[in-house]
């Protein structure tokens, strides 16, 4: 079970209330969102025998609108699960407004977007059927790494990490860095005690 796996590895989260496991979730995966280093950070959150976090997540989700540094949206809901973008919203404006992002998203039957949530719109009726390769435009990778990933030359990739790297993996390296120590960070500060809810309201 994925939170018996945590339990191992992090049993300070043993005692956490269902709302503090959400938010210890929320905490460790959109890590680099939390810290302003990432646009956005996708997570599911679904139901199983260990915890029915979806569940969680419909109880409480309003509540997190004053508790969450950053906006969210629900990309996608089914059966066991959902998956919500956090995203940090000034970001997400600018990225969105780029010439290159919006030709490349008007290739894919964006259109003219006005702002953030039409563009989240479109996203969000894409990811009916499939989770949609641009999806990594909103998430902040590299331009360049999404189209060669959508491409259908199928062009081999030079690394792999939060994304697949075709270009600059020097550089994406050090991404893939600073996103592992902002997880590591706020690991080793709710490890000391401090609590999730406590930890997101002194951001």
């Amino acid at each position: 079970m994925e939170r018996v796996k945590e339990f191992y590895l992090n049993s300070f989260i043993k005692e956490y209330s269902d709302l503090d496991y959400l938010l210890y979730k929320i905490c460790y995966h959109g890590a680099p969102t939390i810290l302003r280093l990432k646009p956005a950070s996708l997570i599911c959150f679904k139901n199983n025998k260990s915890i029915r976090l979806k569940d969680v997540w419909d109880e409480y989700r309003d509540e997190l609108v004053d508790i969450i540094p950053c906006s969210h949206y629900e990309l996608k809901r089914f059966d066991i699960g959902v998956n919500v973008l956090f995203y940090q919203e000034e970001w997400l404006k600018r990225l969105l407004k780029r010439n290159d992002v919006k030709g490349f998203l008007r290739s894919l039957g964006y259109g003219e977007y006005r702002n953030a949530c039409e563009a989240l719109d479109v996203l969000i009726a894409r990811y009916k059927e499939e989770c949609p390769h641009e999806i990594g435009v909103f998430l902040g990778y590299p331009l360049s790494d999404v189209m060669a990933f959508a491409s259908d030359k199928k062009q081999s990739s030079i690394g792999v990490g939060y994304w697949r790297v075709y270009s600059n993996l020097k550089r994406s390296k050090q991404i893939f860095k600073l996103y592992d120590q902002a997880r590591l960070e706020i690991n080793n500060t709710l490890k000391s005690g401090i609590r999730p809810y406590q930890f997101l309201r002194a951001i």
